[in-house]
């Protein structure tokens, strides 16, 4: 997948789009154990989103990727993993994307 990686996922010709391909390389990266590329691969999909302003998906982005910092265990990793969460459910209650709400509260409290 690594060569899809400064693509979006589309179906169609754009009438569906799932965001960067890089959140889906993150979240590999993470299921298979691999921080670093994890962490790497979640930071450009942040950059991916906001630049095509995919406020959606930058929010599902967000969620994985504090998720994932949260399991680091280190103090500056939680912080920044508050940090982005507080923004996906931001972007979540604004947009009314209730199911990404109710798997962010947990990170948040």
């Amino acid at each position: 997948m690594l060569e899809y990686k400064e693509m979006t996922v589309t179906i169609g010709i754009e009438i569906v789009c799932f965001g960067a391909a890089s959140r889906y390389l993150g979240m590999l990266s993470a299921a298979l154990g691999n921080y670093s590329k994890a962490v790497e691969h979640f930071e450009h999909a942040l950059e991916m989103n906001a630049a095509n302003a995919s406020r959606p998906w930058l929010a599902h982005t967000q969620a994985e990727y504090a998720n994932l910092l949260m399991k680091s265990g280190s103090k500056k990793a939680i912080k920044r993993a508050m940090s982005i969460s507080e923004q996906a459910w931001s972007t979540a209650t604004e947009l009314e994307m209730v199911r990404l709400q109710k798997r962010l509260r947990p990170t948040l409290h």
